[in-house]
């Protein structure tokens, strides 16, 4: 899906739509791509606003409730001015575990104590796997933020506890437990390295190719033997999360193999590799980029230059090449 909206947010009046507009904009609304009136009109809800959209929102079908909160999602990330918070919020109660899971997705930058309430909630409780395992997912942010240290410590080891009971439990879907060990992994917790292991020696392959992301998400180099044996595994799939890794844990030796796959037949897999070569930096990776950007120039192929320029740029930033000698 990708949500193209005015960016002006100007009606035919001239003027930014307004939240009556946007009432109308729903009730009429025929399930295509929203216009100006709702993307703009319902961002920021007030309480009073809110209550008023609720009504509303309970006359639209369910499979249009969830995909108007997959437009709302696409506009919030085209446009930080947009703040969709309050009808995420309602939606994470909403009957239908379509629209509760898309309303998770919604609110995927807000880290509050109200959101962490419900993702708990979810997470243990939900009927629907799916939104058990989304919501999962959204927990990882708080693993990270409390590892950071920009939340509360006991926050953090709540959500740790929650997740780690998860994965303990072999009785739990398969899915559930990967989406658990992905976010236990952006901590240090103890039980991580095992989990890890546990997940790559398993013979679920989902399940190992998870335990590639969470070995990226973990910033443990002890896994770079095993990424860069992944980095040539034949499954798509497996490598494609390997060039994740390789790029998460920034492995200065896998530079040659993505260098290499920067030519694979997987679409993914080639942006993967741009993007890995762009967070490990160095002389090699930033040539590498160079000369892919100078190719893209020369076919006109303005996405792909992009993406490499973006990847130069964090490149720059990277691993850099230092003599030990310099300056003696």
């Amino acid at each position: 899906m990708n949500t193209e909206i005015d960016t002006t947010g100007n009606s035919g009046s001239g003027q930014r739509p307004n939240f009556e507009e946007a009432l109308r904009a729903l009730r009429q609304w025929d399930g295509g791509v929203p216009g100006p009136a709702i993307f703009y009109g319902f961002s920021d809800m007030d309480e009073v606003r809110l209550e008023r959209f609720g009504l509303v929102w309970q006359e639209v079908q369910p499979a249009r409730r969830a995909s108007l909160l997959r437009h709302l999602t696409e506009a919030g990330e085209s446009n930080v001015d947009l703040n969709y918070r309050a009808p995420g919020m309602l939606a994470l109660r909403d009957p239908a575990a379509a629209v509760r899971r898309a309303a998770i997705e919604l609110l995927w930058e807000d880290e509050s104590r109200e959101l962490l309430r419900e993702l708990l909630v979810l997470t243990q409780r939900d009927q629907a796997l799916s939104v058990r395992s989304a919501a999962a997912s959204a927990l990882g942010r708080y693993v990270l933020a409390a590892e950071l240290g920009k939340i509360e410590s006991g926050r953090g080891v709540a959500v740790q506890q929650v997740l780690g009971e998860i994965w303990l439990n072999h009785r739990e879907d398969s899915e559930l437990r990967r989406r658990a060990l992905e976010s236990l992994a952006n901590s240090s917790a103890a039980i991580v390295p095992g989990a890890i292991l546990e997940a790559w020696r398993s013979d679920d392959h989902e399940l190992r190719a998870s335990a590639l992301y969470a070995m990226g998400r973990s910033c443990d180099q002890r896994w770079e033997e095993i990424v860069l044996d992944a980095l040539r595994h034949d499954d798509p799939a497996l490598r494609y999360e390997a060039v994740r890794a390789s790029g998460d844990l920034e492995i200065l030796t896998a530079v040659p193999v993505l260098g290499e796959l920067l030519q694979d037949q997987d679409a993914e897999i080639r942006g993967a590799a741009i993007q890995a070569l762009g967070e490990t930096g160095g002389s090699r990776a930033i040539s590498l980029l160079q000369q892919l950007a100078a190719e893209a120039e020369e076919e006109s192929d303005e996405t792909l230059l992009e993406a490499v320029e973006e990847a130069l740029e964090n490149a720059s930033f990277g691993n850099l090449d230092i003599n030990p000698d310099f300056g003696n």
